[in-house]
């Protein structure tokens, strides 16, 4: 788990696929979790946002 995470998964190889210059890892997973509510992160369209907090 990374500290400060807001989310994290556990998971186990299940497969690896050729992915030609790359390799795509498929997992199960086997735990997940929440960390401390915080803002949220996201990087897209080559650059990071915050996400607004969730109203439901």
């Amino acid at each position: 788990m990374v500290s400060g995470a807001l989310a994290w998964l556990e998971c186990a190889l299940e497969a690896v696929y050729d992915g030609g210059d790359h390799s795509i890892l498929l997992g199960a997973v086997l735990d997940a979790g929440r960390g401390p509510d915080g803002d949220a992160l996201l990087f897209h369209g080559g650059k990071f946002h915050h996400l607004a907090p969730s109203t439901v």
